[in-house]
């Protein structure tokens, strides 16, 4: 369930942006395994990623878009975020800012950086031959992951119709998990928390 606000103010040349979110999820991850022997027909269901988990999440943005000449415009922002989960709350804050300058006509570049948290994980597992992804949410042991994005862009327009860009994004990325060497939810019961380990990870993209 989920339920938010907007609001948008143009004061000379600033346009305002404000609002505000909150979403209650309720999560159910889920694996059931089976195993089957020919000896004895009955089967077992390892049912230890059946759970469920409550999460409350508050987001309130703020940012402004303006021009400081007529070739030369921002955005500047932060958004502030707490999440609620397996009785601890984590803060954030994660702004945000980019600028465009138009040199020539016919010419823009740009330039970004931006913080943003995920409070759900992807948790792959690289030992089994079919698609077994399961989302799971931050917890006490498991912080959400961020990142820091840094962005360069060059627009050239050869007409109105038509324009080239090419754009370097750089992504350090943090609080990322996986499972442990060895690890699986077919090998061990135990809770999956403490299956996986906690890494760094980087992007580097050139996009034409």
């Amino acid at each position: 369930y989920s339920g938010k606000m907007d609001f948008e103010y143009n004061i000379s040349d600033n346009s305002i942006k404000f609002g505000a979110q909150f979403i209650a999820q309720s999560l159910k991850p889920g694996v059931n395994t089976f195993f089957q022997s020919s000896v004895y027909p009955e089967y077992n269901i390892d049912t230890s990623y059946n759970f469920n988990k409550n999460t409350r999440n508050a987001i309130f943005y703020i940012e402004d878009n303006f021009k400081l000449f007529d070739r030369l415009s921002f955005n500047a922002g932060v958004h502030l975020e707490g999440y609620y989960a397996d009785h601890i709350l984590y803060k954030s804050m994660q702004p945000r800012f980019s600028c465009n300058y138009q040199p020539l006509k016919n010419i823009a570049l740009k330039a970004s950086y931006s913080r943003m948290t995920q409070n759900l994980h992807l948790l792959s597992n690289n030992l089994l031959g079919g698609p077994s992804d399961i989302w799971v949410p931050s917890t006490k042991k498991v912080q959400p992951a961020y990142s820091d994005q840094f962005v360069l862009g060059l627009i050239y327009s050869f007409n109105k119709l038509i324009s080239i860009t090419i754009e370097s994004f750089k992504k350090n990325m943090y609080n990322l998990i996986m499972y442990k060497e060895g690890a699986s939810y077919l090998i061990e019961k135990n809770d999956w928390q403490d299956k996986v380990e906690k890494g760094k990870g980087k992007a580097n993209v050139i996009e034409i």
